[in-house]
């Protein structure tokens, strides 16, 4: 999910079946995805991407998630609603 106003729907669409979100985000950037792209069998046009990733909101805590895990090539960190 793209962008804060998609998962702001999602959330409201499942809020009666769970009682917390956790977000993973890939954060890789775009040279390595479009050059993963190109090793695929079947390879996504560079335009869909690019337009993608300039949609891409990351996600936060202050939109409802009880977590957002952020794994990049070099670490991983955790943010975490305190309760």
């Amino acid at each position: 999910n793209l962008d804060r106003k998609t998962r702001k729907r999602i959330f409201k669409e499942l809020k009666n079946c769970f009682s917390k979100f956790v977000a993973i985000y890939f954060d890789t950037p775009l040279d390595i995805c479009l050059e993963r792209n190109e090793m695929r069998a079947r390879v996504v046009p560079r335009h869909i991407i690019e337009n993608m990733a300039k949609k891409l909101e990351k996600p936060t805590i202050q939109e409802g998630f009880s977590g957002v895990f952020t794994i990049s090539s070099n670490l991983i960190t955790t943010k975490a609603r305190e309760e």
